[in-house]
């Protein structure tokens, strides 16, 4: 069956949608609320009270601030299948075969990765460590976009129409950029600094000049830019 997206309010309106306390939040949070609220009065009350406070730590995964917050270990599957079968429905008109999940304890600088013919989703448990349940929940989101454009026949990369569907549900950014978990930052470190303030860390020197992808995506359509070239400013050794 073919995603209807033009007969989906999701994808006509945009990402901004209104909440009962009258904040403005994307589709993908709202979702992510409603799995909470039908899992915990806890998860639901520490939801709607972190997104109303601006000075609670948040982390970003594909453009989205969410609020760090984890449900209890009991509740983590249930979060993951319910999240998958409801934004199926919403999202995708129940048009997304089901999938098989797990965990990666491998993933360092990559939060989920999906394989669409063989309809295996892996999730990243380090990033789920540091960040929490919901930007775990926007990077399945994101996984999922990739799965409705291969079951609809279409190329499934990060493409314009992937961009289009992203940024529909409140995603604007294609990579997950989460930080990665102290746990596994290399002991020794060589740092970088992009003019726009942010470090690099490499387990290697470089040998050849390299920018800031972070801006080079943002600001020259991810092609190298020497205006974003990273400095070197030393080494990083803990024990």
């Amino acid at each position: 069956m073919r995603p209807n997206y033009g007969a989906n309010q999701h994808f006509e309106e945009g990402s901004a949608k209104r909440y009962t306390s009258g904040m403005e939040i994307t589709v993908t949070e709202r979702l992510i609320g409603e799995i909470f609220a039908s899992l915990s009065p806890r998860l639901a009350s520490e939801w709607e009270s972190k997104l109303a406070d601006p000075s609670v730590p948040r982390v970003t995964a594909n453009g989205l601030a969410v609020p760090i917050i984890r449900a209890e270990w009991n509740h983590v599957d249930d979060f993951f299948d319910g999240l998958f079968d409801t934004a199926n429905k919403m999202f995708f008109s129940g048009s997304l075969p089901a999938c098989r999940r797990s965990w990666n304890n491998r993933f360092r600088r990559v939060a989920g990765r999906i394989d669409c013919r063989h309809q295996q989703i892996e999730l990243s448990a380090p990033h789920y460590e540091a960040c929490g349940t919901a930007a775990l929940g926007v990077v399945l989101v994101h996984e999922m976009i990739h799965l409705s454009l291969y079951a609809d026949g279409r190329p499934f990369g990060h493409t314009r129409e992937f961009k289009y569907r992203s940024s529909s549900l409140g995603l604007p950014d294609v990579h997950h950029e989460l930080p990665i978990p102290d746990r596994l930052k290399p002991r020794k470190a060589h740092l970088y600094r992009c003019n726009c303030g942010r470090i690099v860390e490499s387990r290697i020197k470089f040998r050849k000049p390299r920018a800031c992808a972070h801006c080079c995506r943002h600001f020259s359509r991810g092609r190298y830019d020497d205006r974003f070239r990273l400095v070197y400013v030393g080494q990083r050794d803990s024990a």
